[in-house]
């Protein structure tokens, strides 16, 4: 069970125009709370700073100023080596592109996250034997058993972000984040990767936080936060 607190929250970048150093804000004091197994949604223009704050608060960049509490453990006092692990552990994500080895099947592409445990030499909390009994039913459960053994190329869109949604579960993350998992789909497809996420998101109790355009999308999560210029609005 896993719940996010964001204090003071701030990204600055510094440009340089005409030889002179100028920075530039991209977050500015987001401060909110994310409890275990809530949904939420952040929406916002093209550059209004939504991919930076779900970066930050999966530790996978370091703010300017302020802190993420993940389990109230402050992810700026942990080393690149330590948030690694920590995301290994309890997160897992959904791009609006799929990221999907071309030479590995379906099966291996979802069993991609246990192999990285075990070449990165950290225990998982299962066995090989269950690992592939485990990527073989999530495989079911977004309906693509028949595919297990059919490579990216030979799937559609759809059917690969469903692979890669699989992937994203295999090892039961406690909290996804998902930045425009549906950026790349038609409609018809996109509501079907929703129902999918929001589905697994009930049976397995976990923590979804997406990054959006979609206002439908945004209207099922419990909580919606608008991004405009670097600043937050609930």
């Amino acid at each position: 069970m896993i719940d996010i607190t964001v204090e003071h929250l701030g990204k600055r970048i510094d440009t340089t125009d005409s030889g002179r150093i100028t920075p530039l804000i991209i977050l500015e004091d987001i401060s909110f709370h994310i409890a275990s197994s809530d949904t939420v949604a952040i929406m916002g223009a093209s550059g209004s700073g939504k991919s930076t704050l779900l970066s930050l608060m999966a530790g996978l960049d370091v703010p300017t100023s302020g802190r993420v509490l993940f389990n109230k453990q402050d992810l700026n006092r942990l080393t690149e080596a330590e948030r690694t692990k920590l995301r290994g552990k309890h997160s897992a994500f959904v791009f609006q592109q799929f990221h999907l080895m071309p030479h590995l099947t379906a099966l291996e592409n979802i069993l991609l996250p246990y192999a990285l445990l075990i070449k990165e030499k950290s225990k998982p909390s299962i066995s090989s034997a269950e690992a592939k009994e485990q990527a073989k039913n999530v495989l079911n459960e977004v309906g693509l058993y028949p595919r297990k053994n059919h490579f990216p190329s030979e799937l559609s869109g759809g059917e690969q972000q469903r692979i890669a949604i699989a992937r994203a579960f295999i090892l039961s993350p406690a909290i996804l984040f998902a930045d425009e998992p549906t950026g790349n789909l038609d409609t018809k497809t996109g509501e079907k990767i929703i129902d999918l996420l929001f589905g697994l998101n009930s049976k397995k109790r976990s923590t979804l936080v997406f990054v959006t355009h979609d206002k439908a999308l945004s209207t099922r999560c419990d909580q919606q936060y608008q991004l405009h210029a670097g600043h937050l609005h609930s």
